[in-house]
C-alpha cells in the first residue's frame, strides 16, 4: 500500500515549510485516500510540493503515469504493481470557474490531524453552505444536521468568503442559515446571484467562460 509514501510527503512538506492541508476524506488516510487526494497548497508552494512528491515516488518505486492539468488542479497519477494512487492540488477553489473561499484563510485555519494537515470544520461549514447555495439554492436535507451543529460564528463564516462575496450577503445567509436551517425557501439567494458576489468576480467568471470556449473551438479545429 501507499501508507510509507503519504507520510513521506507529509514529511517533506512540514519540512519544507510548504502550506497545505487535506481538504476532505482524510479519516482513513495514510491506509486509504479513497479515489483521490484533495490537497490545497498555496500557489507560492506548488511546484515545490510538486517535484517533492515526483521524487519521492520514485525513491518508492511508484511510476508517475499522468500530470493531467485543469483550470484549477494540478494533479499527479502514480502505479505501482496493481495499484495506483492520484493526487489533486488545488491552489485556488472554485465552483463552476467561480472562487469561493480565500485560500489564505483556509490555510490559516487548518489543524493538524494525526501527522498531517487538515482542513477545519469551520471551513467544511462554510464550503458546504456555498457550494449548496451557488448549485441548489438552498441546502439539501442530508446537510441539514451539519448546520444545527455547526459552532461557527458570523464572523468566521464571513472571513472565508469575504475576498469573492459581499459582506452584506454573507451576513444575510449566514442568518437565516442559522434561524431556519430546515426551511429551504428562507435560505435560497440564488435569485440575487449578482447581488452578492462582488463585481469583479463575475468578470472573471465570464472571462473564463469565454476563453475556455473559445479554446476548445481552436481545439477542434485543429
Amino acid at each position: 500500500m501507499y501508507q510509507d509514501f503519504l507520510l513521506a510527503i507529509f514529511e517533506y512538506a512540514d519540512k519544507n515549510n510548504i502550506r497545505y492541508c487535506i481538504l476532505r476524506n482524510y479519516e482513513q488516510l495514510p491506509y486509504d485516500a479513497g479515489n483521490d487526494l484533495d490537497i490545497l497548497v498555496h500557489a507560492d508552494d506548488r511546484s515545490v510540493l510538486m517535484q517533492g512528491i515526483i521524487s519521492i515516488g520514485a525513491n518508492f518505486e511508484w511510476s508517475l503515469v499522468g500530470k493531467p492539468c485543469g483550470f484549477s488542479l494540478q494533479a499527479l497519477i502514480f502505479v505501482k504493481s496493481d495499484e495506483h494512487l492520484r493526487i489533486d492540488m488545488f491552489s485556488f477553489l472554485t465552483k463552476g470557474w467561480l472562487r469561493y473561499a480565500d485560500v489564505n484563510q483556509v490555510l490559516a485555519t487548518r489543524v493538524m490531524y494525526r501527522d498531517f494537515w487538515v482542513a477545519s470544520q469551520d471551513f467544511v461549514y462554510f464550503t458546504v453552505v456555498i457550494k449548496e447555495f451557488l448549485t441548489y439554492g438552498y441546502v439539501r436535507d442530508k446537510y441539514k444536521q451539519l448546520l444545527v451543529d455547526s459552532k461557527v460564528t458570523e464572523s468566521e463564516f464571513i472571513d472565508f468568503g469575504k475576498c469573492f462575496f459581499t459582506e452584506n450577503s454573507l451576513k444575510a445567509l449566514y442568518h437565516r442559515l442559522n434561524t431556519s436551517p430546515h426551511d429551504k425557501a428562507s435560505i435560497s439567494l440564488v435569485p440575487k446571484f449578482l447581488n452578492v458576489v462582488k463585481p469583479v468576480q463575475i468578470l472573471k467568471w465570464l472571462f473564463m467562460r469565454i476563453y475556455c470556449s473559445f479554446s476548445q473551438r481552436v481545439w477542434r479545429r485543429s
